[in-house]
């Protein structure tokens, strides 16, 4: 069954579409219904709508997206500045002025996120559900976006700074530049760099967003606090109360979706389950409560979820089948 029998495929959500503000499912649903060429056609009329009204800028996104996938597999795996600047694709902004009335039931807007003159539009790199996906910046500043993860940058990014509005997790590796201060916008944080690694994580669950830096360091500020965050440290940010902490990355783990490397020092095995199901896209279930007793240490680097599970089924003496993305532990347990 197609994503777009799945989503009913209304005005609101090509306005959304329109407007760079669709989400990766709801972006993959309208290009599903778009295959149809009376929906093609009926999108175009509402595309050229759509650029009538004042502040629209022409719309371009599919053919965008189709050119960036193809650029991503032509792209060399460091970060080349000089070379990238003139490759990458720039996105139209769909910027709206407050109060326009709007024909054939259309609505924009901008989307202001603490500050209130920026202009935000989708890099042209998503995650989905299913997938992790990778890409450069226009200044050269390497990026790892998670599942279900978006980013979009300013319109003047990399003019006189490099701002970016993050919803989920992301991974960033920042091209360094002292006169143009990379600062990514998550709820009402900022993260402040000039040049380093670093990961960022919004728990929805939790309430808190958690910045662990690889390496260098980086400002976190909110209206009224700061707090600087040195490599090998994490800050956490509260998001209902607003308070700032800072203490040791004592799990690198945190960085393993990106990576593929995994440290695990005397870990409990349902610790061991969820970084596996954060990095490969995997349900684990234990089959026997005593398994959650079972505690192991052991490094990988790069290496596949089965040869993991391989080694964890023999350290552990236990079993496990595979069955689609779910992988089900069975086994006497641990004392």
């Amino acid at each position: 069954m197609s994503i777009h029998q799945k989503m009913e495929i209304d005005i609101t959500l090509l306005t959304r579409y329109l407007s760079g503000e669709a989400t990766p499912e709801e972006a993959m649903a309208i290009d599903d219904w778009l295959t149809d060429s009376t929906h093609s056609q009926e999108f175009a009329q509402l595309r050229q709508t759509w650029q009538l009204i004042p502040g629209n800028k022409t719309w371009n996104a599919p053919s965008a997206a189709r050119e960036w996938e193809t650029l991503l597999t032509q792209l060399p795996k460091e970060p080349q500045a000089g070379s990238l600047r003139r490759l990458l694709i720039r996105y139209a902004v769909a910027a709206v002025m407050t109060g326009i009335l709007f024909i054939a039931g259309l609505y924009g807007y901008y989307q202001l996120r603490g500050e209130k003159n920026i202009i935000w539009q989708p890099v042209p790199v998503q995650s989905t559900r299913y997938a992790i996906r990778k890409g450069v910046l226009p200044d050269g500043s390497a990026i790892v976006i998670n599942r279900n993860s978006t980013l979009q940058y300013a319109a003047d990014y990399n003019q006189q700074d490099r701002k970016l509005l993050l919803q989920g997790e992301g991974y960033f590796d920042v091209m360094a530049d002292g006169h143009r201060p990379f600062i990514v916008h998550a709820s009402d944080l900022k993260i402040q760099v000039l040049g380093t690694s670093f990961n960022v994580r919004e728990d929805f669950a939790a309430r808190v967003i958690t910045v662990a830096v690889n390496s260098g360091k980086v400002k976190l500020y909110t209206t009224n606090k700061e707090l600087i965050v040195p490599a090998g440290k994490t800050g956490v940010y509260a998001i209902t109360t607003g308070a700032l902490t800072l203490s040791d990355t004592t799990d690198i783990n945190v960085f393993s979706y990106v990576t593929h490397d995994f440290a695990f020092d005397d870990m409990p095995l349902p610790a061991i389950c969820h970084y596996l199901e954060h990095t490969f896209n995997v349900q684990v279930i234990l089959e026997n409560e005593q398994l959650s007793q079972c505690r192991m240490s052991a490094h990988f680097k790069g290496r596949s979820v089965a040869y993991i599970m391989d080694m964890i089924a023999a350290t552990l003496n236990i079993d496990y089948t595979i069955k689609d993305n779910t992988i089900y532990i069975s086994g006497n347990g641990c004392n």
